[in-house]
């Protein structure tokens, strides 16, 4: 009798040892499986952030931390955009009067969308010149292209 309560005991630590070999097994393994999702949402961005003409690579900005916690497309849309607001990376500069005059020929001849969006900021005519115009229009040009970004990051993450 009291053998058979020895090896009841042995059997039972050696069946919660397994049990918590088992747990952190699986811990283990969800963190490998986060880490590659992480890894796998990071390569997407840099890969498409090449094709694009921000301020700065968005990658420069990703926190590793606050990337492990996207759970789907509709967070990770959040965490991008979020990236842009605190990082300004749509904002342009546009430097040299050539060169923006350049980008305002090429993006708008008759200046009429960039006096438009400079009026809606607020500014006045007389306040402008060429630079300030082509960073305004480059500014609002690369919020559109960041969404564009965006949505293939995404679609590239879905698939």
């Amino acid at each position: 009798m009291v053998l058979g309560i020895i090896i009841s005991r042995y059997q039972a630590n050696k069946l919660a040892r397994l049990i918590q070999l088992l747990t952190d097994l699986k811990n283990t393994l969800v963190f490998i499986i986060k880490y590659m999702e992480t890894q796998k949402i990071l390569d997407i961005i840099k890969e498409k952030e090449k094709d694009y003409d921000f301020s700065d690579y968005i990658s420069n900005f990703i926190d590793i931390e606050k990337l492990e916690t996207v759970e789907d497309s509709e967070s990770l849309r959040d965490y991008l955009n979020e990236i842009n607001e605190d990082c300004e990376i749509t904002n342009a500069e546009v430097i040299y009067y050539a060169t923006a005059m350049d980008y305002l020929r090429e993006n708008d001849s008759s200046l009429t969308s960039s006096i438009e969006l400079a009026y809606d900021m607020g500014f006045e005519l007389k306040n402008l010149n060429s630079e300030m115009l082509a960073s305004i229009l480059k500014s609002n040009n690369n919020i559109d292209d960041y969404q564009d970004f965006i949505n293939e990051v995404i679609e590239a993450y879905e698939n």
